[in-house]
């Protein structure tokens, strides 16, 4: 069930977004990051792997080309919470979660077991108590945990998550990331773009780390996080250190000279 990339090039215009990006296998079980500055490409590497956006190349889930795979199939297979959600329709969420599970097609639950599902899902991010509030109502950090919820509904054996966490305080930045690292224990290959490169070497199994369209490092957090790589890649000077208990922590103590 592994996913692998191969040869992609995508572009918008005649600016090259991603050029000849390839990556060793994504396996069930993994909790992947995506890194790496503004317009690496992070987004578009997420939204080529959902079957969003255009790309030359091949991405294959299981061994099976994704772009020859049928919507509804890659509906029950891949979930996509994308950056910017919908967030002025007047659905209620439970409602959106029940949208999400017949994606692609008619959901072979019952309503009453839709609903059912429904409850779990929103249980499992924290967000019962939105149950019956209209998307339109719901603040940034809401609609994120809602939005995660929704990329679940079809229980996806791939999980694809851009800037999960971006909106969410403290409390919350915890609980989806330790949700994000439960669902890939539960088997699933989850990817996600983080920017904060703490949190990434605290739950992440591998951290991917793009520049201008490329991979610049791929590996475990702790073997790759280096000031090197942070000085070429971010343009900063920094110091990647250990805290009490052994975490990464990530010092960043000016632009690079």
């Amino acid at each position: 069930m592994s996913l692998s990339l191969s040869g992609l090039h995508l572009s918008r215009g005649r600016k090259a977004i991603l050029t000849d990006l390839s990556t060793a296998a994504f396996e069930p079980g993994q909790f992947i990051v995506l890194a790496g500055p503004n317009g690496a490409g992070k987004s578009s590497l997420l939204r080529a792997i959902a079957q969003t956006l255009p790309y030359e190349g091949q991405i294959t889930l299981a061994g099976q080309n994704l772009k020859a795979m049928k919507r509804r199939e890659r509906a029950a297979r891949i979930g996509y919470m994308p950056q910017h959600l919908e967030s002025h329709s007047d659905l209620t969420v439970l409602d959106s979660l029940r949208v999400a599970m017949n994606a692609g097609g008619a959901s072979t639950l019952s309503h009453g077991a839709q609903i059912t599902c429904a409850e779990e899902l929103l249980a499992r991010v924290g967000c019962v108590h939105l149950a019956t509030r209209a998307l339109s109502g719901l603040s940034g950090g809401q609609r994120q945990s809602v939005g995660l919820a929704q990329a679940l509904a079809r229980d996806p054996e791939l999980l694809l998550l851009d800037e999960p966490t971006a909106a969410l305080d403290l409390s919350m930045q915890f609980r989806i990331l330790a949700e994000m690292k439960a669902l890939s224990r539960e088997g699933r290959i989850v990817i996600a773009v983080l920017h904060d490169l703490t949190q990434a070497a605290r739950w992440a199994d591998r951290l991917v780390v793009l520049s201008q369209g490329a991979v610049t490092a791929d590996g475990a957090p702790s073997e790759i996080l280096t000031p090197e790589l942070l000085g070429e890649v971010y343009h900063v000077n920094a110091r990647v250190e250990r805290d009490s208990r052994g975490e990464t922590l990530i010092c960043v103590d000016g632009p690079a000279t």
